[in-house]
């Protein structure tokens, strides 16, 4: 594979944050601590979801993969959100028990077969008991009904998938899945069943599933992250590869007829963390991936028009020109240091954090030293402009970070109105920080979306 050279860093601009309910040094309120919930468990904020309809967003934050536990905020239309959970009842109803995937994945809507249901979690492998005193296994999703709560399974693609999640469950075992969802109303869902060999997918506001086709390589090499970009009518679907050194790529057309695309090699632990969103200006998502050491961006523009191949070499030779946006790797300060151990890429966000249109990268680093406390974590924010793609433009961390909280273990970037903010969970301390402002402003100059 033909290696590249990665530019370096520049633009190191700081914001410290308390875990106290608002940031001490700002009016504006722009931290806000979500505590997890009495009886949750360890882990919390190992992963989350989140989906917006209008003025009401709701934020999904689960425990490990393969657990049972799982919590929804409403955070509301300002600055200052409810800060207890409004459901606990996720992957965690008694006798009809779900298994929390290495992903999940959030819809703001239910399937079309689905009346008024909103604000959909899809935990993972599970069991719905039904109506009529039967059960369904598949992808367990229970969402808002009103005053109440709905549970539904998205089926599995085939008979043997279906028998072999029973048999886990009745063992009390889950085997994670990873999900990812495309943002929209009625997103089109990806899921990945790496022990099963398996991935597919759900058109937008199906339950039925169509297979995703695997050349032998990749039939055993499937691993626990996946992506899914929207680009015009058309659709990528991303997932990394067991070895750590690949990934795989399909496109879906318009009828959702699907094709493989090939693959994508690089550094060591490529494919760690996936996620998409639309980082430059054009109407398509794009693809951030982190390795053991750099962060990715690649246009999804660019990439939804690969040929497709039965013989992936996995090189980055076929791309067009432009492809690859931005590489860029941690940075460091006098607040914030230890680039070496720091988990950079363990997780992935994009949002449009300034207001100006196109979206940042935010990238966690949960074992960042934050004044000289190991594991403390943090979060850099990177704008991708095309003046300085690969420039690090802020860092979010707590000013009264202890030893191992590990900010930035997850993060997310929820919408609020008009304007997105920056969610990151730290499991150590069992919070999750939202952040509402910060020192990136709009291209323009004006006041900062938060104000």
């Amino acid at each position: 594979m033909t290696r590249r050279r990665h530019a370096t860093l520049s633009a190191l601009v700081l914001l410290g944050c308390s875990w106290s309910r608002f940031d001490e040094a700002r009016d504006e309120a722009p931290v806000l601590i979500l505590e997890q919930p009495p009886g949750m468990g360890d882990g919390f904020g190992r992963s989350m979801a989140t989906s917006h309809i209008d003025d009401d967003t709701a934020l999904f934050v689960v425990t490990e993969p393969g657990g049972q536990a799982a919590a929804e905020y409403r955070l509301g239309t300002g600055d200052d959100p409810s800060r207890e959970a409004t459901d606990l009842g996720h992957c965690a109803e008694k006798g009809a028990p779900c298994f929390l995937g290495s992903q999940v994945a959030a819809l703001p809507r239910g399937p079309e077969s689905t009346v008024g249901l909103t604000h959909c979690l899809l935990a993972g492998l599970g069991r719905h008991e039904t109506s009529d005193g039967g059960h369904s296994v598949g992808v367990h999703t229970r969402c808002d009904a009103g005053a109440a709560q709905a549970e539904f399974t998205f089926a599995l693609p085939t008979g043997e998938l279906a028998t072999a999640a029973e048999e886990l469950i009745e063992r009390g075992a889950g085997d994670p899945l990873a999900l990812a969802a495309s943002r929209a109303e009625r997103p089109l869902v990806f899921a990945v069943w790496p022990r099963a060999h398996q991935a597919w997918f759900y058109p937008p506001g199906q339950t039925s599933a169509i297979v995703v086709p695997l050349p032998p390589e990749m039939e055993r090499d499937l691993g626990g992250s996946a992506a899914v970009l929207a680009i015009d009518h058309r659709h990528l679907l991303v997932a990394a590869a067991k070895d750590g050194e690949r990934l795989f790529l399909w496109r879906v057309d318009a009828r959702y007829a699907v094709e493989t695309i090939g693959c994508l090699g690089g550094d060591a632990e490529l494919g760690r963390a996936l996620t998409a969103g639309r980082v430059d200006f054009d109407a398509a998502d794009d693809l951030v991936v982190s390795d053991a050491a750099r962060v990715s961006v690649f246009s999804g523009a660019a990439l939804v028009t690969v040929p497709a191949t039965a013989d992936p070499d996995c090189t980055l030779e076929a791309l067009p020109p432009g492809a690859l946006l931005a590489s860029f790797g941690c940075g460091e300060s006098a607040a914030v240091d230890g680039c070496s151990s720091s988990e950079f890429g363990a997780s992935l966000a994009v949002g449009d954090l300034d207001g100006d249109g196109d979206g940042e990268v935010a990238v966690g680093a949960p074992r960042m030293r934050v004044r000289g406390e190991r594991g403390a974590g943090a979060v850099l924010l990177y704008d991708v402009e095309p003046s300085a793609p690969n420039a690090l433009a802020e860092v979010r961390y707590s000013s009264s970070a202890s030893r191992d909280d590990g900010l930035g273990t997850a993060v997310s970037t929820p919408s609020i109105r008009n304007r997105q903010i920056l969610a990151a969970s730290a499991p150590g301390a069992g919070r999750i920080a939202l952040f509402y402002c910060g020192s990136l402003g709009p291209a323009d100059g004006s006041t900062p979306p938060c104000r």
